[in-house]
């Protein structure tokens, strides 16, 4: 009877080391997975900031080139240039009255 209780008893045994056994391969497993996992946000954080970065040196290109954009467009901007190119300001606005031969219509 005591053999037979000894045994059942190594089977036990056997049994709930062979459950420790994977259930311990099992949390290494998951222990190496988070590692990973952890290390790869990490690098997806560090795209995003950059990425982020980035938008905002573009954006503020974009604000400095319209701001740039509306200031050589301005009226007093084109006079000036104008100007400088040896054009004058109308004094007097002439009207054909009459229209002009065109090639075609003669």
């Amino acid at each position: 009877m005591k053999k037979l209780i000894r045994e059942k008893d190594y089977k036990k045994i056997k049994y709930f080391r062979l459950i420790f056994s994977l259930m311990f391969s099992i949390l290494i497993i998951l222990g190496i997975v988070q590692v990973i996992m952890a290390n790869q946000l990490v690098e997806k954080g560090e795209k995003i900031k950059t990425l982020n970065n980035k938008i905002e040196i573009i954006t503020k290109e974009n604000q400095e080139l319209k701001e740039l954009i509306s200031s050589e467009t301005s009226l007093e901007k084109i006079k000036e240039k104008a100007k400088n190119l040896g054009m004058i300001e109308l004094t007097s606005i002439i009207y054909l009255s009459t229209p002009l031969p065109i090639a075609l219509n003669q």
